[in-house]
């Protein structure tokens, strides 16, 4: 059975564990596109951003549990590349 597990990336929580991808819909308005879940079946999390979801906080989906750690990880690799893309764009 395949679960997801929906974590908050600002508190490093998890805030849902369901078997359902129509559950995360309902409760936190986000649909999963091709990409995004062949990522999860590759056992790859998955960051949804705060303005792609109801809890207007970024959040993080993926198919075995995250320890606080890894979830801080994950948060911080986003911010970085987030910079560096955004760095390049300001030299060009």
């Amino acid at each position: 059975m395949e679960y997801y597990f929906v974590y908050d990336a600002l508190d490093y929580s998890l805030i849902l564990k369901t078997t359902k991808r129509a559950i995360l819909k309902k409760e936190f308005s986000i649909t999963l596109n091709n990409n995004k879940v062949k990522l999860l079946r590759s056992n790859h999390p998955v960051m949804i951003l705060s303005g792609s979801n109801s809890t207007r906080r970024p959040l993080f989906i993926c198919q075995s549990p995250l320890s606080e750690e890894d979830i801080e990880g994950l948060f911080v690799k986003y911010q970085l590349d987030k910079f560096y893309v955004n760095m390049e764009e300001e030299v060009v």
